[in-house]
């Protein structure tokens, strides 16, 4: 679980890992981060930060 902070234009401010995330494997992590920092959320003006988290689910080839 990555937790993130949005601004009031809806870009992903800040970007780190939630003490209960389930992976050691740094590899998924620097993934899942570089996923949350590019997400983009709507704009709300009325707000000057949101604070929230995004799970990831990553699934293996085989």
């Amino acid at each position: 679980m990555i937790n993130i902070t949005v601004n009031t234009n809806g870009n992903v401010v800040d970007a780190y890992v939630n003490s209960s995330s389930s992976t050691s494997n740094q590899c998924l992590v620097e993934h899942a981060l570089e996923y949350a920092r590019a997400s983009k959320f709507n704009a709300d003006a009325s707000k000057k930060e949101q604070i929230g988290s995004i799970t990831f689910h990553f699934i293996g080839k085989l």
